[in-house]
């Protein structure tokens, strides 16, 4: 916007005052002047912020790196996707929902490119950015992630979830202290979620703060009883205290348990694109502990369209048919495991968990049998066997295999009982 201001007196003045009179507002024109060229330097400003990125190409779609050897339901998931991209390249959520699809079939460095490319296109969406991290890290990349994570928090510092992914990665490179601020603000943040409480534990424990490690970790319990990890740390505290007793009387894991990170906007929706099978297997093996088994059997049928000949599907999947009494469906595909592979100790384990629900204790103890030829040196088909024996009352042979059961296994109680 240009504008030129035209003066034309008839008269000079010929006088002081009047020389006086006019100069304010001479001012006042030029002050106006400069007002409007100001405003329209602005104007031009944001236009240009607005347009420019219009102005320049797109950024490349991410595409699979290994085509030819991607799993056939990850194919199908994301070619759709990536043609919505190719139709409507500048809209940042169809590069963002491939790289969810990426994301949660651990296809990881396609997930980095997608979640760069949408971060760019929209910087302000938090998801966007904490996730390009997140796989940059998956990649191997960890110096340039933890800077990623550095600036996705500080650009947001309302994220929880993000300033939860910086603490853990700044505890990797052991700087406790900036991971000890960072759980602070996630406790600040999100002060119901157990996880802040639980790093700030673990961080005083490490630095010999026993009482103020078991404090942080009974914070945790009280907003999440029975946390996993919270438990584990308890215990470790107990330990380190020479509170023995109460440390033998938790029920802690062995090891640490895995970090359960703190939500983000699109965790639940990165989770329903699992279609890679060693994924899925894994979430149904998690529904089967948590006692869903139907949850379980409907999430692998999809996946056992795509991977008939896949071993272990097949196992969990009769697993979960055997677990919502479907005996006949868990049979059926048990002889088809056996088919494909005779010397899996785990599918003769499945045949001789569901002889025992049959009562058919004979054909158990022979899947039993069959398990330890497989595999010999594990505690569970020895103790298999030992459950078949004492069924049939052989009670000393039952005793025997118990026995070899616990030498194989000392740390699973169930050996001992």
């Amino acid at each position: 916007i240009f504008c030129k201001h035209v003066s034309t007196p008839q008269h000079r003045p010929s006088t002081a005052a009047s020389s006086r009179s006019a100069s304010p507002s001479r001012s006042k024109t030029l002050f106006s002047r400069m007002l409007l060229i100001g405003s329209s330097l602005s104007i031009l400003v944001l236009v240009g912020y607005l347009v420019l990125p219009y102005l320049l190409p797109p950024p490349d779609i991410s595409r699979p790196l290994d085509p030819e050897g991607m799993d056939p339901a990850v194919a199908a998931l994301v070619t759709p996707m990536m043609e919505a991209v190719e139709a409507s390249p500048r809209a940042p959520m169809l590069r963002a929902t491939l790289g969810m699809a990426y994301e949660a079939n651990a296809l990881w460095p396609e997930a980095r490119q997608s979640f760069a490319n949408a971060a760019k296109l929209e910087k302000g969406k938090m998801a966007w950015h904490l996730h390009h991290a997140m796989a940059t890290r998956e990649v191997g990349e960890i110096p340039e992630a933890l800077e990623l994570l550095k600036d996705t928090a500080v650009r947001f510092p309302g994220a929880a979830a993000a300033y939860h992914r910086l603490a853990e990665a700044l505890v990797e490179q052991g700087d406790l202290e900036g991971a000890y601020s960072a759980y602070k603000r996630v406790v600040k943040l999100v002060p119901r979620l157990p996880q802040g409480y639980v790093g700030l534990s673990d961080i005083l424990l490490q630095r010999g703060d026993v009482d103020g490690a078991i404090q942080m970790a009974e914070a945790a319990l009280e907003v999440q009883p029975g946390y996993r990890h919270a438990e584990y740390v308890l215990e470790q505290a107990y330990r380190q205290s020479g509170r023995t007793l109460q440390a033998s009387l938790s029920h802690a894991a062995s090891v640490a348990p895995r970090v359960e990170y703190v939500p983000d906007p699109i965790t639940n929706k990165v989770l329903t694109f699992v279609v890679n099978v060693t994924d899925r297997i894994s979430m149904a093996q998690a529904l089967l502990d948590q006692g869903r088994p139907k949850a379980a059997a409907e999430l692998l049928e999809e996946t056992y369209l795509y991977h008939p000949n896949h071993l272990m599907l097949v196992n969990t999947l009769a697993v979960a048919y055997m677990r919502t009494k479907r005996p006949a469906d868990a049979e059926r595909l048990l002889k088809q495991a056996l088919r494909m592979d005779e010397s899996a100790f785990y599918t003769h384990l499945n045949l001789y968990q569901l002889a025992l629900r049959q009562t058919e204790i004979d054909k158990a103890l022979m899947h039993a049998d069959k398990a330890i030829e497989c595999a010999p040196d594990r505690d569970d088909t020895h103790l298999a066997r030992a459950q078949a024996l004492l069924e049939l009352n052989r009670i000393e042979e039952a005793a025997t295999s118990a026995q070899q059961a616990r030498e194989r296994g000392p740390q699973h109680a169930a050996n001992f009982g």
